[in-house]
């Protein structure tokens, strides 16, 4: 807004000075067609729906890249009135989204929380949940460069009297949400060779293996084994509380496959 006000008065003076040179003529032709002119655009930068910008929009822009610039949250009223400038639900939360990876390329981690966590307690419409899920991956990623790696690495032997066709692995919460935070097809799977599960192999975004590890969950991993006749399956849970460099091993023997009722 300052430059656009900088800019403004460059280009009157001239005009000023013409109009206060005592051997002007037209001046009121002039007077005139000024003031129709910068009216207009002033009309314009005020109204509530204006053609090309407003003070009030471009004041917004230059108190969000404050706020983003100094790393600081960001007050209610301002997040209010950044964020639900649109008269659309999903045009406000896409404001938001801008706003909050603004602030994540800027490394200003503080500004980016504070505008998720408005996002969060404002769109609590289920559409939004999943997007929300995405947004706090990315931060959690920002934060924890270390967790963001995590995984789960398996050593897996082959279920006797069994031609493999594939293995199927699915990582869950006990008594946590209906959704896997990880799964995995492998065919013909060479159990000479480890295999793991990370970030990657989540259904949604955000609730996957680093949040297990990060809020230090208990985990339930179930192996499916399908071979030409037979099903075996085999379950593991564990601790990720004991876990180190947020990295686990799990080691399923031959002798721990159990036959699945066809």
């Amino acid at each position: 807004m300052l430059i656009i006000l900088g800019f403004s008065l460059v280009i009157l003076l001239p005009i000023f000075a013409y109009l206060l040179h005592p051997l002007s003529s037209h001046k009121s032709h002039v007077f005139l067609i000024t003031f129709f002119l910068f009216g207009g655009f002033t009309f314009n930068f005020v109204s509530n729906k204006p053609i090309f910008g407003s003070w009030k929009l471009s004041y917004q822009s230059d108190s969000m890249r404050e706020i983003i610039d100094k790393n600081v949250e960001f007050p209610n009223k301002v997040t209010t009135e950044l964020i639900f400038s649109k008269h659309s639900h999903e045009d406000s939360f896409l404001i938001g989204t801008e706003i909050f990876y603004q602030s994540l390329d800027k490394n200003s981690l503080v500004s980016a929380e504070s505008i998720l966590k408005f996002l969060n307690t404002s769109f609590s419409d289920p559409q939004f949940q999943v997007p929300i899920y995405n947004l706090l991956a990315d931060l959690r990623d920002a934060k924890y460069p270390i967790i963001s790696s995590s995984k789960i690495l398996f050593s897996v032997e082959q279920p006797s009297f069994c031609n493999l066709d594939r293995l199927e692995v699915e990582i869950s919460i006990p008594n946590g949400p209906d959704v896997d935070i990880a799964n995995k097809t492998i065919f013909m799977p060479d159990f000479s060779q480890q295999f793991s599960l990370n970030g990657s192999d989540a259904v949604i975004k955000g609730f996957d293996i680093p949040s297990a590890f990060l809020n230090q969950e208990m985990i339930k991993i179930a192996l499916s084994a399908y071979c030409k006749n037979l099903t075996f399956f085999s379950m593991k849970v564990l601790d990720l509380k004991y876990s180190k460099d947020y990295q686990e091993e799990v080691f399923i023997y031959s002798n721990e496959w159990l036959k699945k009722e066809q």
